[in-house]
């Protein structure tokens, strides 16, 4: 689901200082594609952490840096990409921030141990702020020093100006309602978590 348009399938990008090394979706289309700040030396060191443990191939991963993406995600914008993490699951649906996050750990074994504390009832708003402290100050913790053009910039809008509370959703939303599957698609098993809502649901997960 992550191919390009078929008059471009021959383009080659050249390698962007930004590309930590990951795989990306050419070499696993039917992952679910992890669509981070490749400028953060942190997120990158995450993403690899991720890889690492990725033992059945699950995940791809690509900076937001990446000409590929204004072909993947035509109508997420630079600044909604650097203010939080984006997942493209293999199902088309799309996931971003804490959720996002929460589905990628569904997806490695090794992070199984910790995802029912990420879905606890009541507490996404707790786990969604702390995302959003962390985004905010991200390169405080170190970035790379490749980036001279400034496309790195991250802009923030004010809570006044988004249509949506900071977690994603809906402001009329009760609660959440989440059921548990494990899946073992060729021999290598997954969590996949649902989620729904009592009320409205927003179109990005």
């Amino acid at each position: 689901m992550f191919r390009l348009a078929e008059s471009d399938s021959t383009y080659s990008a050249p390698p962007s200082p930004a590309d930590p090394g990951l795989p990306g979706p050419e070499r696993r289309g039917h992952a679910d594609l992890l669509i981070f700040d490749g400028q953060c030396r942190i997120c990158t060191a995450s993403m690899r952490g991720l890889n690492r443990w990725d033992w059945c191939n699950k995940l791809a991963f690509l900076s937001l840096h990446d000409p590929q993406v204004r072909e993947i995600c035509p109508d997420l914008s630079h600044d909604e990409l650097m203010r939080e993490i984006y997942l493209l699951d293999s199902r088309g649906r799309r996931y971003r921030g804490i959720k996002a996050i929460r589905v990628a750990a569904g997806r490695v074994p090794v992070l199984w141990p910790i995802v029912p504390l990420l879905y606890l009832p009541g507490t996404l708003p707790l786990w969604s702020a702390a995302y959003r402290a962390f985004a905010r100050w991200r390169y405080r913790f170190g970035r790379r020093d490749d980036c001279p053009d400034g496309s790195c910039s991250v802009h923030f809008d004010p809570p006044s100006a988004r249509s949506q509370s900071p977690d994603g959703a809906s402001r009329a939303v009760d609660a959440e309602v989440i059921s548990f599957e494990i899946k073992r698609p060729g021999g290598c098993a997954s969590v996949d978590i649902s989620s729904s809502w009592t009320r409205s649901s927003p179109t990005n997960l």
